[in-house]
């Protein structure tokens, strides 16, 4: 049998391959595959649930969330536009 370690780091890369090529969240096919990491080590779903960290969770949730609200109505793509403008004459932002 092939070792848990092993296994999980081939579920992560298939989590990251599934996930660009089916244009899925990556996070949440991982949780799943966590989950069957642990049937077939025989943790149950509690303890493999119990292991994330739920505060980092919903920080992490709601960050994309605001981000995927910003990239629909337009205000990702027209942010370079308005800095540009705001900046003025088109010199280094760095002076």
């Amino acid at each position: 049998m092939m070792n848990l370690g092993v296994l999980s780091l081939l579920f992560v890369l298939f989590a990251i391959v599934l996930g660009f090529v089916k244009k899925m969240n990556t996070g949440l096919i991982a949780i799943g595959l966590a989950l069957i990491i642990g049937r077939i080590g025989g943790i149950s779903d509690n303890d493999v649930i119990a292991g994330f960290n739920t505060s980092l969770f919903v920080m992490l949730l709601g960050v994309t969330y605001l981000f995927s609200i910003a990239n629909c109505n337009g205000t990702w793509s027209s942010l370079p536009k308005r800095l540009w403008l705001w900046q003025g004459s088109g010199q280094s932002l760095s002076r």
